[in-house]
């Protein structure tokens, strides 16, 4: 992908950014909201996803984790 180091991940409403993160985190996979980087209240509902230094291999687990993530988040709302 040449889109830099960084891919933004724009999540639908139902999901809460904060919630999405902390459950990757607590799998092992770091990702950002993107609150940090608007001045007030985000518009939108995502995450920043930095891939600049991950192997293949990692960008594909932390991708699964990720989707993992979604679906679990989907069903309990």
């Amino acid at each position: 992908m040449d889109a830099g180091f960084h891919v933004f991940l724009e999540l639908p409403e139902q999901f809460r950014a904060a919630d999405i993160a902390a459950s990757c985190e607590a799998l092992g996979v770091a990702v950002q909201t993107i609150e940090r980087y608007y001045l007030g209240s985000a518009a939108r509902q995502g995450l920043l996803l930095g891939y600049g230094t991950l192997s293949l291999d990692d960008i594909r687990r932390g991708a699964q984790v990720i989707l993992e993530v979604l679906k679990r988040h989907s069903v309990a709302s």
